[in-house]
């Protein structure tokens, strides 16, 4: 579905390598790329087949990377307003490997711009579509746990339907499952 393509497009970064690395070992990439479509553009074909509004709620350092995110989203059509710009402070960035034959991947990102979000930040639903209650929200467990917790909370208490793609695999509280009405989970989690 349009939802799982938006999840698994999330502005990252792939190198291929000749084997997945084991748990401290170093791996040579053998080719780096931005992968393809953009987030935007998958954005824009989701809301083109599902008729609906997408809307990007997020947050991202002062420096070049979080102005290319914006402009990429806003030259694809996809509402960035709720969108956060953190001063002196340097965009999340993800890095995936990608093992060359199977396909197999880690990741390693950077918590800096989408670590400032906090519990506070989402506990009513108009905050958990930047202002206007959204029909639907799509979270990872690329933040903070209890945000993400607070996130599910909210939303289920609301009646308003929750996707979380559990990547990083990170548990939640046993208590907040009620409230998920989709849960995409990739072959680590």
């Amino acid at each position: 579905t349009c939802h799982k393509k938006l999840l698994e497009n999330k502005g990252t970064t792939e190198g291929t390598v000749p084997e997945k690395p084991t748990n401290g070992d170093h791996a040579a990439t053998t080719a780096i790329e931005q992968p393809a479509p953009t987030l935007g553009q998958l954005a824009i074909d989701c809301s083109a087949e599902e008729n609906i509004q997408v809307k990007m709620i997020g947050a991202v350092g002062d420096d070049r990377y979080g102005e290319k995110f914006i402009v990429e989203l806003n030259k694809n059509g996809v509402d960035a307003s709720g969108i956060v710009t953190v001063p002196n402070t340097r965009s999340s960035i993800c890095f995936v490997m990608v093992e060359h034959t199977s396909r197999e991947n880690r990741c390693l990102f950077t918590l800096r711009a989408t670590a400032t979000w906090k519990k506070a930040d989402f506990i009513n639903a108009e905050q958990l579509g930047g202002g206007i209650r959204p029909d639907l929200v799509v979270a990872q467990m690329e933040i903070d746990r209890e945000v993400v917790e607070t996130m599910i909370e909210t939303a289920g208490k609301a009646g308003i339907e929750f996707c979380l793609n559990a990547a990083p695999a990170a548990p939640i509280g046993r208590r907040f499952y009620q409230h998920l009405t989709h849960l995409l989970l990739n072959e680590p989690e």
